[in-house]
């Protein structure tokens, strides 16, 4: 007795093994052509896919840019202000501006409020006065 009869208390009925006797066809040029264009298709996802996630690992910051203190933090530093815009709410204003952090590409950008960027980085602010 095989080992799954003598589990289950029957055959075994794999995918391979569902048809009946005589059930079977032959498999035409036609469908061995549709299974080969999915499994193209499958292999070409899987390939977008991958690279996808390549790219995720590539934009890891190098470690020399970042200092780590004894309590294993770090504080980002704002670099360069990128762009600027102001929300209008039904009572007021709110200007912000998209940060450019020292460990985040162009992509890591960050919308932040105006006035609490101004309070801790002073400087990227200074160059504006100046021209206005």
């Amino acid at each position: 007795m095989a080992p799954y009869e003598a589990l289950y208390g029957r055959r075994c009925r794999s995918p391979v093994c569902w048809f009946e006797v005589g059930e079977t066809t032959l498999i035409g040029p036609d469908s061995v052509l549709y299974a080969m264009e999915k499994v193209q298709l499958i292999r070409d996802r899987l390939k977008k896919t991958q690279s996808r996630q390549k790219s995720y690992a590539a934009s890891v910051v190098p470690l020399e840019s970042v200092t780590v203190k004894d309590s294993l933090s770090y504080e980002d530093v704002a670099v360069e202000i990128l762009d600027r815009q102001d929300k209008r709410m039904r009572n007021k204003e709110i200007a912000s501006a998209k940060i450019l952090w020292r460990s985040q590409s162009v992509e890591g950008a960050t919308w932040e409020a105006e006035y609490a960027i101004k309070d801790k980085y002073r400087y990227l602010f200074s160059s504006d006065s100046t021209s206005a």
